[in-house]
């Protein structure tokens, strides 16, 4: 499966953002959609198709806020119109913020230019270095629908910052 995001940026507050495709979504039997569905809120997804950031997941943002500027997705599972925004944490990251969205999608565009990223063709995973920030590195590994993701909740990771960490460097 693949998450293909093509967004044409628009004039500030003159029109809706609309994006030119979206070639699939997460689409799983009846039976496992519920199981599938929620799994998938809970994890971040990095695409290379994507030109955005969306985020479903708001306990993994920060300063979450009306946007001036609106954005429409266009999915086989009808529209949805994107209104706020938020910072996310842990890679100090404007996205965008819907509670209906199907997942969260940091695309590998914003992501390379804040991040070295190297793909690890033997253990089919990315992974964004962040050393250089004394944080540790994210590794979006390929699930078996073919989807690289990250989960935020391992123990070795966390996007919520604690006074331990932020003590590194200091």
């Amino acid at each position: 499966m693949h998450f293909q995001y093509g967004f044409e940026f628009l004039h500030k507050h003159s029109e809706v953002m609309e994006p030119t495709s979206l070639a699939h979504q997460v689409h799983a039997s009846k039976t496992s959609r519920k199981k599938n569905v929620e799994d998938i809120k809970r994890l971040v997804l990095l695409d290379n198709q994507s030109t955005t950031d969306l985020f479903c997941d708001k306990t993994l943002l920060e300063s979450v806020y009306d946007s001036d500027d609106t954005m429409r997705v266009h999915t086989n599972a009808g529209d949805l119109v994107v209104t706020q925004k938020g910072k996310l944490k842990g890679l100090d990251h404007e996205v965008w913020y819907s509670k209906d969205a199907i997942t969260n999608i940091l695309s590998l565009k914003s992501v390379i230019n804040r991040f070295d990223v190297t793909y690890d063709d033997a253990n089919r995973k990315f992974v964004v270095h962040r050393e250089a920030t004394g944080k540790p590195n994210m590794e979006f590994v390929m699930r078996k629908d073919g989807l690289h993701c990250f989960d935020p909740t391992r123990a070795e990771f966390a996007f919520v910052e604690t006074v331990e960490g932020n003590k590194i460097g200091f």
